[in-house]
């Protein structure tokens, strides 16, 4: 099980030098240079810096810019596997190298397809972390691998981008049991960033009760 710190000093204390010190890793860095409640990308390097042995499936590969942030840890000497998925190939030459330096694994599959996600089942839910920011961002998908994981008993943490972009994310997003998600957009992104935890020996710590 996991315990992630998510404290506002915390989260800078842990990338206190990201982007920085990466950053001809990044094909586009306005973004990635934005603060906590603006881009989530510090957000994500935090993370990947709080456990050793993490499994981390991302879904929605885009420009490989998430992925680069949440193996992170890996400069720091911490064992991240990250296997990251979309359906088409947007990815920036220096996510790229980074992919191939840092052993992230890149598949070019749709795990919202619910045969391919039965088949996939054993791999997707041995998974620590979930992340989610695909793609036409309305929430149905989302919805979908929500009620999928809880119905087959993942025991790790999702966390998902956009919960506030518009209606339908925030319709999906209000849906979640209550007790099971954090709202953690103040340390996140502007557009909302949530995290969901599917086990009660999951423990997230924060600077206030989210709603």
């Amino acid at each position: 099980m996991l315990t992630l710190n998510c404290k506002r000093e915390y989260l800078q204390s842990l990338t206190k030098d990201f982007p920085n010190d990466i950053i001809d890793s990044f094909g586009h860095t306005e973004d990635v240079l934005k603060d906590f409640g603006e881009e989530h990308y510090k957000l994500l390097a935090a993370i990947s810096r709080q456990s050793d042995h993490l499994k981390i499936l991302e879904l929605g590969t885009s420009t490989g810019r998430s992925a680069i942030a949440l193996t992170y840890g890996k400069r720091f000497g911490l064992d991240i596997e990250l296997n990251t998925f979309d359906i088409v190939d947007l990815l920036f030459e220096q996510s790229r190298h980074w992919y191939e330096k840092y052993n992230v694994s890149c598949y070019l599959e749709n795990l919202f397809d619910t045969d391919i996600r039965e088949k996939r089942k054993s791999f997707i839910l041995s998974h620590d972390i979930i992340f989610i920011d695909i793609d036409p961002h309305d929430g149905l998908l989302e919805y979908e691998m929500y009620i999928w994981l809880k119905n087959n008993d993942f025991k790790g943490i999702l966390l998902l981008d956009d919960i506030h972009l518009n209606e339908g994310m925030r319709e999906f997003w209000s849906k979640i049991d209550h007790d099971d998600k954090q709202d953690l957009t103040n340390v996140g992104h502007w557009s909302g960033t949530g995290l969901v935890t599917f086990h009660k020996n999951n423990k997230i710590l924060l600077d206030t009760i989210s709603v």
